[in-house]
């Protein structure tokens, strides 16, 4: 009787997970990373430009707009970053935009929304943030991209069964405010909102010497 014994071989894999970010558009060659006298495989990235999509491309990405483009100073403007992913996502979060220098920005509020859309008879998955801007000088402001970065399902699991989930960053486009200064017949004082309403309610009964009297205004305008 002869006995053959297999000797299964056990492997250890270890990963390491490193987020890249590119600085500019355009070719870029991620050379080899050498571990423990191992030597792994170059490979090259083609970036693109923010807010460039080539066709089939278009799975994950963000979308920057405004109310106005062409705002009057001291107006308000509604800037909406939209990101847009046809495979579930969590976590994802909106970088605040950087105004420049006579531009003021404020969160619309403190939740995104996030809701499903259809586009092309292709499902998505949207998250949308909203800011509020004033212009407080009339001029050209350019307003950069806006970074988004969302957590998809890797399709690894780790030691306990889970599934890893990998960070994935994409830009919006960059958008350009020309802002216009009051015009020469404006009232004063400047007030560019719309449908401005003013109005007044004064409590009603008899009143007494000595006896407060409640009277209240109330503005409305849109923006």
């Amino acid at each position: 009787l002869h006995v053959r014994s297999r000797r299964q071989r056990q492997m250890c894999i270890r990963d390491s997970i490193l987020t890249a970010q590119a600085k500019q558009a355009g070719v870029i060659t991620i050379p080899a990373i050498n571990w423990s006298g191992l030597t792994s495989s170059p490979f090259t990235l083609k970036v693109l430009p923010a807010g460039k999509r080539s066709a089939g491309s278009s799975s994950f990405y963000v979308e920057l707009s405004s109310s106005t483009d062409s705002p009057y100073v001291q107006g308000q403007v509604v800037l909406t970053a939209k990101a847009f992913s046809n495979k579930q996502f969590g976590n994802g979060g909106f970088e605040n935009p950087k105004m420049p220098d006579g531009l003021v920005a404020k969160r619309a509020s403190s939740e995104d929304d996030i809701y499903t859309t259809t586009i092309n008879g292709v499902p998505y998955l949207v998250q949308e943030r909203r800011f509020i801007l004033y212009a407080e000088r009339s001029g050209s402001f350019d307003i950069g991209s806006v970074l988004f970065q969302g957590y998809f399902a890797s399709g690894r699991r780790d030691l306990f069964g889970q599934i890893q989930s990998s960070p994935k960053r994409v830009r919006s486009n960059s958008l350009t405010l020309n802002v216009k200064a009051m015009p020469p017949t404006a009232k004063q004082p400047w007030l560019p909102a719309k449908q401005l309403t003013l109005s007044h309610y004064l409590s009603e009964g008899e009143f007494s010497v000595g006896e407060p009297i409640t009277l209240t205004l109330s503005t409305i305008a849109e923006g």
